[in-house]
């Protein structure tokens, strides 16, 4: 019985046509000939008036289905026609009835070989051989470019033929023969398809279908239209076994295989380069007896990527083997080094110990050192390049640098010479023993011959104030110096590192400058005692204790001085201006000022001033009232809460096993941040934010990096939001090629994956191909992807869709020959201004190239870039802080430059 119809479901005009658009782009991609496109359009919009749908959830994908069934209805149609316009051909010679059924019983079981390929190659073969579509068609319809369509025939075609050839063994097994007897029978009964098809498979790409030899077999015997689905089939299934005929027969002949010269030696199975296919008005000659052709190209199979080994001996500065040292062998997708001396001790010592501190991530592979410091690690991809880092808590620490590995080099010796190391913490107290909070200490490390300096501060209040806590760092040399307002700074110190020690202490004593200290009470504006850190806190959330100095401050000004700016290292004096601090414990102030200072003190919070007071007499220290009102007005917050759902089993994600690493919104103001993970066991995040529209990016171990637009609301709401996260369980590998077919070693990679918000970057960090052009990227999603390949500086770029899936999707991404293309940026003068980034985006919105990041002019100049591209529309974009963004649309090939002037957003003096 048929569904009634729902009136409050029925469409109008206006809301078809606001997907007007969208269904017109849609159609474009069903249809062959754009003239087709208006019919189309038109039956779509008559039977969604005529027929509406059960509910409005996706509108969008109604329609697409009432186009598909259209486009198709009208070939269907269009088929019929010429079927009975094409005169019958003359009758062939009557098949015995054992040849009839020989030839019925090869042709199902190449049918049940297409059907049992996995996908994308099921679908492929199928679209192709047996919907009769050409290879454009087939790339549309599956959202791929041409060169991956005949990829995906020829490799799903060398599929059908080994599972034609196993199954040809499996019946032959046990015969004297060895089965030489049934694959020869086999060869015949294919080359008897072959003739019965009216033409040989074709050299390039698996053999193609064309439209005249379709048309030959349906009018072969007359048939009615109502069997044409059925010969549909059994055609796809004669041209399929067509192609592994043609290679049984040229195998037995000895003809030799085709392999391109130059990636010959990546291994015995290399893809062939794709030939063109022939006009659909070539002549079909029917050939009743096999010939000599050349024999179709051999589909690699999913090549496994060989395993490496690292090997070496962990030693401490003295070059004694260290026993029992924590080693890591560290992914490195863009086969660089991801990790500085002495900054690599940080993670170390969070992740070594019986009871680490933070969970392994899931791309360092570790082991120990025996007791000859010996470690080796077995199996590693060629395809990334591998760190060794090796920490030992009473020795130290070290990471190398990168080796690459690639099928000709699989073997390394990487040995480890730890650089000494310890926990560094301490205090810092004034000649009274007093302690002093709030107090910035410098750490000074050289490693290599490079030194790097690290800022901590003393805990401001609190049981420890006045302590500080390095954690573990590594150096050959270590320096300490600390400086806060009110005292003298200490001069760089030697630290002494004593041998086998896991915990260093020192203190620091500082002595206060000569003057008059003027220390007194903070208030709020009714003259009460206020507690200012608990305010900071609350006005301020996203600041650290090391930043206490920069957020709260206080000045003692004499008349006619400038107004200063809060500075991070924490003293200035002169010119009238003396820099105070402030002590939390006590919610006071403190300044040393000369005998006799007259003038004013003024407290700051973030660069506001919130306070002043005379200072008439500097013995007589003053209350300094703060002023909250005067802070710019803060945007409203609201605190909502989400529940992490797995997209697959619709079961909440357990963080305290998945790892929330960040849940960080847009960046802009009142961007949602973290507040809490308030039930990490059932997925529940707590954040916080201004109302309004507004972007989560979650980034979960274990799941798919995802983008949810949503509103804040303005009040909590009773229930939590849910928002589920699809697993990455998926990937893609494969190998990169220049445009001539030479393996693109380190080519950049970036993968992108399509959702309905949009590109989502997915690559994380950045990949490059290895030394033989092989890459690996997962684990990611199931679904549409769209990889970028860069071409620079010679080459355009490559962008290629796949639908990643489990197992990895194997590709072949290949490069293209393009045009030079010439950029002239002109940014506005600015000293210290970073240099512009520009990027270099195509039709889809998918990034090309960054060419920011290969050197761009540097401001206040003119300077010209270069990329190559293939020719199409592009749109570069331009930004540069202080500047507003500019977007250039360009044609390639290009007869000028592209000049791109950047302006600032104010006046030059801002």
């Amino acid at each position: 019985m048929a569904t009634p119809r729902n009136p409050a479901l029925a469409l109008d005009a206006e809301t078809l046509l606001a997907h007007s658009a969208w269904l017109a782009k849609f159609a474009r991609a069903l249809v062959a000939n754009e003239t087709e496109l208006d019919d189309v359009l038109q039956q779509t919009y008559a039977q969604a008036l005529a027929q509406p749908p059960q509910h409005t959830g996706n509108l969008r994908g109604w329609l697409g289905t009432i186009a598909r069934n259209v486009v198709r209805s009208r070939a269907r149609s269009d088929t019929a026609r010429l079927a009975r316009e094409v005169a019958l051909p003359p009758p062939q010679s009557v098949e015995t009835p054992d040849q009839a059924v020989e030839r019925a019983e090869l042709r199902r079981l190449v049918v049940e070989a297409v059907l049992a390929l996995d996908e994308p190659y099921r679908s492929t073969l199928i679209l192709r051989f047996f919907e009769e579509q050409d290879v454009a068609t087939v790339a549309r319809l599956t959202r791929s470019n041409e060169d991956t369509v005949r990829t995906r025939l020829r490799r799903g075609v060398a599929r059908v033929r080994e599972l034609l050839e196993r199954r040809v063994s499996d019946d032959a097994r046990g015969a004297e023969d060895g089965g030489a007897a049934a694959r020869a029978l086999l060869a015949v009964r294919l080359r008897d398809i072959a003739a019965g098809a009216g033409r040989t498979a074709g050299a390039g790409g698996g053999g193609a279908l064309v439209g005249s030899a379709a048309r030959h077999l349906a009018g072969a015997g007359g048939r009615t239209l109502a069997a044409s689905a059925t010969r549909r089939i059994l055609t796809a299934a004669a041209v399929v076994a067509t192609v592994g005929g043609a290679w049984w027969w040229n195998a037995s002949r000895g003809a030799p295989q085709r392999v391109l010269p130059d990636v010959a030696s990546r291994g015995p199975a290399a893809p062939d380069v794709a030939r063109p296919e022939p006009p659909a008005s070539a002549p079909v000659v029917a050939e009743r007896a096999p010939v000599p052709v050349a024999p179709p190209p051999v589909a690699p199979p999913v090549r496994a990527a060989p395993q490496a080994t690292i090997r070496g001996v962990v030693t401490d500065p003295d070059g004694k083997p260290v026993s029992g040292a924590r080693v890591w062998a560290i992914l490195s997708p863009a086969h660089a080094s991801r990790f500085s001396m002495p900054l690599f001790a940080i993670p170390a010592a969070r992740f070594a110990g019986p009871e680490p501190s933070a969970p392994l991530p899931g791309d360092w592979f570790g082991t120990a050192s025996d007791p000859e410091g010996r470690y080796e690690f077995t199996g590693l991809s060629t395809l990334p390049g591998w760190e060794i880092g090796a920490y030992e808590p009473t020795v130290g620490a070290m990471v190398t640098d990168v080796y690459d590995f690639d099928r000709g080099h699989l073997e390394a010796v990487a040995d480890v010479k730890l650089v000494r190391g310890t926990v560094l913490h301490g205090s810092v107290r004034d000649e009274d023993g007093r302690p002093v909070g709030a107090a910035l200490v410098f750490l000074f490390t050289t490693c290599d011959g490079k030194t790097a300096r690290l800022s901590f501060t003393t805990k401001p209040s609190g049981p420890d104030v006045g302590r500080f806590d390095m954690g573990f760092r590594c150096g050959d040399a270590f320096e300490i110096a600390c400086a806060t307002p009110g005292f003298f700074a200490t001069k760089r110190g030697k630290v002494t590192i004593a041998p086998k020690t896991k915990e260093t202490e020192f203190r620091i004593t500082l002595k206060r400058r000569p003057g008059v200290l003027v220390r007194g009470r903070i208030v709020d504006r009714t003259g009460l005692p206020l507690a200012l850190e608990p305010l900071l806190d609350a006005r301020f959330p996203a600041t650290t204790t090391n930043s206490r100095p920069l957020t709260a401050s206080v000045w003692a000004i004499a008349p006619g001085a400038v107004r200063p700016e809060p500075m991070l290292a924490g003293v200035k004096t002169g010119d009238g201006v003396i820099e105070g601090k402030i002590d939390f414990v006590g919610n006071q102030y403190e300044v040393v000022v000369p005998e006799g200072f007259r003038g004013s003190l003024e407290l700051r919070l973030s660069k506001t001033l919130v306070g002043s007071a005379p200072l008439s007499d500097p013995t007589r220290a003053p209350d300094l009232a703060c002023d909250v009102e005067r802070l710019p007005a803060q945007a409203p917050q609201t605190t909502f809460t989400v529940r992490y759902v797995d997209a697959e089993t619709r079961s909440p994600i357990d963080l305290e096993r998945a790892e929330l690493l960040t849940g960080i919104g847009d960046v802009r103001p009142g961007a949602p941040v973290v507040d809490a993970v308030c039930d990490p066991k059932h997925g529940l995040v707590r954040y916080r934010g201004a109302p309004g529209p507004a972007r989560l990016q979650p980034l979960i171990r274990g799941y798919a990096q995802s983008v949810f637009p949503l509103d804040v609301p303005a009040e909590p709401a009773a229930e939590p939001a849910t928002l589920e996260l699809t697993p990455a369980n998926a990937g893609v590998r494969g190998v990169v090629l220049h445009a001539d077919g030479r393996p693109f070693a380190k080519a950049p990679l970036t993968l992108y994956r399509i959702t309905p918000a949009g590109l989502v970057d997915t690559s994380g960090q950045p990949t490059v191909a290895n030394g033989d052009g092989e890459f690996e990227i997962g684990p990611v999603a199931k679904g549409d992807h769209v990889l970028v390949v860069s071409g620079q500086p010679d080459e355009a770029p490559s962008v290629t869709r796949f639908v990643a899936a489990d197992p990895y999707l194997d590709v072949e991404v290949r490069t293209a020959a393009g045009h030079a293309t010439r950029f002239r940026v002109a940014a506005p003068s600015a000293r210290d201004a970073a240099p512009p980034s520009l990027r270099i985006v195509d039709r889809d919105g998918v990034v090309l190239e960054e060419l920011g990041e290969r050197g761009a002019p540097p401001a206040g100049s003119a300077g010209d870039l270069s990329a190559t591209l293939r020719p199409g529309r592009y749109t570069l974009v331009a930004a540069c802080d202080g500047c507003r963004d500019a977007h250039v649309e360009f044609d390639v090939p290009a007869p000028d430059a592209i000049v791109v002037v950047l302006e600032p957003l104010g006046p030059a003096s801002k």
